[in-house]
């Protein structure tokens, strides 16, 4: 195997990345002498090194990673030796410490420094205005498991930025439950694409065969490739990345042209793609590897794969707990993928009422606090589960209890985040309840949100308080009304007259 090593430019310092040479001991201790000689001469130290061991405070070898960390000086990164408390200037690294060697050369010297961050993400930039087409992109996406809000995930395909007309797109849906997804996407936006391709579950494409199949349609048209569109800001060598990364369309034609990326029996295609990645080795023939001349020439082994955070480039879900036997499954994953779920079932104006509350809160009647929570789709889903989940009380309310756990946090400063323990949807027909007689809420304050549309789904209907003989007869979809539950708020449902009227409640703080 090849050994990796950081050596300094000048004098008493460490280099911004690491270089790679060909195989074979006596090469790379030819090639070290050659260094240190040079780099100590003016210091008294003879033209070679007699010993094929260097002085600690010189060399630092790697086959301890523990015994190895960053030392963060003013505007600079050195490496130190803990065992001998050294402040080495060429580290060698070989075998499985080359990660090691790849990690130190992400800060030493000035790779990322905290005065200055990062200090190479700028370099060999391509600016979108200096070339005459933009490249094209090819696109794949990979479906090999049930996976949360993949409407909203096709939807984003749509909205890159970046022009369709260079985009081509690769969709592999190995999940059945999935179809529907595709489908709706594709008769939506079929025009935005007119080169995709599409390879569904019934074609028992396994998800190796998959990758290696969207690599060759794009050796074939592209000269750029997104594969799978999946705290310090900089760029990251790494050894594995998965799930969303971007290839160069010129390496898959050159350096990994003749590699299985994907496909080992018994192993998962993410660990055959990074192992198959950092175990190429491209040397040029005429360079011989028994002299210094292997300096002046780049062998590399392995292909740095690198991330990025210094822009929000999206996230991941998390599909471990997805339940396709739900009706609506995107709802219960407020917990796994919380912003996810906010994003969908959230009102897009909700976290505004604490910037701007005499915008976006009203108070249509004393005490009684009328503000948007829920979005279009969350009421319908919810809706739709409780009818779909059909055990109604049979009692004097119309009530099926919520799939939904929530705790509704209070703005009221008296309280952090107040549970609620009793939620429910109630169901308000002609036929059946057609209102609620004046009550006290069991609770403190009382949370109280329309699930459909005055006028389209219902007639009549609202909410009178009777101390102040205030009327809300026009509740809005997905707004929720916030009042006391106990003592100064005793209220009614007035009848609904016509269709079906359902609200949410949580009793807050009981």
């Amino acid at each position: 195997r090849s050994h990796d090593v950081l050596f300094p430019r000048q004098k008493n310092s460490l280099p911004h990345k690491s270089s790679l040479f060909t195989p074979g001991d006596e090469a790379v201790l030819s090639l070290f002498t050659a260094i240190l000689s040079s780099m100590f001469k003016p210091c008294g130290h003879s033209d070679h090194f007699e010993s094929p061991h260097p002085p600690p405070q010189y060399w630092l070898s790697l086959p301890i990673c523990d015994e190895v960390v960053l030392k963060f000086e003013r505007a600079k990164v050195r490496a130190r030796n803990v065992a001998y408390d050294t402040l080495p200037v060429v580290i060698h690294g070989n075998g499985p410490t080359k990660l090691q060697l790849n990690y130190l050369g992400n800060y030493v010297p000035t790779a990322w420094t905290y005065e200055n961050g990062c200090g190479i993400c700028d370099d060999d930039l391509l600016f979108f205005s200096d070339v005459p087409e933009l490249p094209l992109v090819y696109v794949a996406v990979f479906i090999e498991r049930a996976t949360p809000f993949m409407d909203e995930f096709l939807h984003r395909l749509t909205t890159l930025n970046y022009p369709t007309a260079r985009i081509r797109l690769f969709i592999h849906n190995n999940v059945v439950y999935h179809e529907r997804h595709i489908q709706k996407f594709w008769e939506r936006h079929r025009s935005l694409f007119p080169d995709a391709l599409l390879v569904g579950p019934e074609e028992n494409l396994q998800e190796g065969k998959a990758r290696t199949m969207s690599v060759t349609v794009c050796v074939c048209v592209c000269v750029c490739v997104c594969v799978c569109v999946c705290v310090c800001s900089g760029l990251w060598n790494v050894p594995y990345i998965t799930q969303a990364y971007l290839i160069k369309g010129s390496m898959l034609r050159s350096k990994l042209s003749q590699v299985s990326l994907y496909v080992d029996e018994g192993t998962d295609p993410d660990m055959v793609f990074c192992r198959s990645i950092r175990d190429q080795f491209v040397c040029p023939e005429e360079i011989n590897p028994g002299t210094v001349e292997v300096m002046n020439s780049v062998c590399v082994q392995g292909v740095f794969m690198f991330v990025s955070n210094r822009d929000e480039f999206g996230r991941l879900v998390a599909s471990t707990s997805f339940n396709t036997s739900r009706l609506h499954p995107d709802m219960w994953q407020i917990f796994d993928n919380p912003v996810d779920w906010k994003e969908k079932y959230i009102h897009e104006n909700y976290s505004r009422i604490f910037e701007d509350d005499k915008t976006f809160v009203e108070q249509p009647c004393p005490d009684v606090y009328w503000f948007p929570a829920f979005s279009e789709k969350m009421c319908d889903h919810m809706v739709e589960t409780m009818e779909d989940n059909g055990e109604w009380s049979g009692g004097s309310h119309k009530v099926t209890c919520s799939p939904v756990h929530l705790f509704i946090c209070s703005p009221v400063p008296l309280f952090t985040c107040s549970p609620a323990i009793m939620n429910f949807v109630v169901r308000y027909r002609p036929d059946e309840q057609p209102s609620l007689r004046p009550h006290h809420d069991s609770s403190t304050f009382t949370i109280n949100i329309a699930l459909n549309r005055k006028g389209i789904d219902y007639e009549g209907g609202g909410c009178r308080f009777l101390r102040y003989d205030c009327k809300v007869e026009s509740p809005r979809k997905g707004w929720s009304f916030m009042h006391p539950g106990r003592l100064t708020h005793y209220h009614e449902g007035l009848p609904t007259t016509r269709g079906t009227r359902y609200i949410m409640v949580s009793f807050v703080d009981p």
